[in-house]
C-alpha cells in the first residue's frame, strides 16, 4: 500500500500515513491479496484527488483482541453509502468480503463504512485473525 500511495502522491500531493500496531508480528500476519486495495483507490479516486494539496489519507492496522482491523479514513467530500457509488469497485469490494466470509468460516471479515462531507472512513475487521 505504501508504494501504491507514494505513487498516487505525485499525482495529486497530498498527505498520507501508514499506522501500525506494535503488537502485530508482521512477520507471521498474512492478509488476503488486494483486501485494502479498493478502499485506497477510492480514498485517492473519489476522496482526495480533487483536494489540490490538501487531502489526507490515513491507513491503521490494530489489533482488537484477536481480531486484526484496518481503518482507511480520507478528508474528502463522501458519498451516499445508501446510494452507494455508480462503479463497481465498491461491489466488488463487498463481493470479495463475502466470499471470504465463505472461505474462512471461523475467522468471518466485516465491512464497514461510514461517508459525510468530511470524508470516508472504511473498516475492515477480520475476526480471530491473530492466534
Amino acid at each position: 500500500m505504501s508504494d501504491y500511495l507514494q505513487m498516487e502522491q505525485l499525482r495529486f500531493n497530498f498527505q498520507y500515513e501508514i499506522q501500525l500496531d506494535d503488537r502485530i508480528n508482521q512477520a507471521n500476519v498474512e492478509i488476503p491479496a488486494m483486501l485494502l486495495q479498493p478502499f485506497i483507490e477510492n480514498a485517492v479516486k473519489h476522496g482526495i484527488a480533487g483536494l489540490k494539496g490538501e487531502g489526507e489519507i490515513l491507513l491503521a492496522v490494530s489489533l482488537k483482541g484477536n481480531d486484526l482491523l484496518f481503518t482507511i479514513t480520507d478528508n474528502g467530500k463522501g458519498f451516499d453509502v445508501q446510494a452507494k457509488a455508480s462503479g463497481y469497485g465498491l461491489k466488488l469490494a463487498e463481493e470479495y468480503v463475502a466470499l471470504l466470509c465463505q472461505i474462512y468460516k471461523e475467522q468471518p471479515t466485516t465491512l464497514h463504512i461510514d461517508s459525510n462531507e468530511k470524508g470516508t472512513t472504511s473498516r475492515i475487521q477480520l475476526s480471530n485473525w491473530n492466534l
